[in-house]
């Protein structure tokens, strides 16, 4: 029985640090920010059809969906990453928009 307890303290650490970083992985902060309207350097008009949109890291994006918008700055260090811009639309998505963002060329390093 004394054997266990450090075991299963072990343990409770473990799975602990594992719930982290699984949290972490979804942090919106990872993808980038909201920014104002007027830095966009693309406007996508979200329609019932659009299901996905191709991005690169890096594009600051105004999202028009229906008479309202928001706009994202992918300028995360996160990619890359799908994205459902639903959790950072403020409630203007109702349904899940993935965003697929790839790394920027321009970041990569030399090799």
């Amino acid at each position: 029985m004394k054997r266990i307890l450090p075991l299963l303290a072990m343990l409770s650490v473990l799975l602990a640090g594992c719930a982290n970083i699984q949290s972490s992985a979804t942090d919106t902060r990872l993808w980038g920010s909201p920014a104002p309207a007027a830095a966009a350097t693309k406007t996508i008009v979200v329609t019932p059809e659009t299901k996905f949109v191709n991005l690169i890291g890096g594009d600051i994006v105004r999202f028009v969906v229906g008479d309202q918008s928001f706009t994202w700055s992918f300028d995360g260090i996160y990619f890359p990453a799908s994205i459902d811009m639903s959790k950072v639309s403020n409630g203007l998505l109702q349904r899940p928009l993935t965003a697929y963002v790839e790394s920027n060329p321009m970041y990569q390093p030399d090799n």
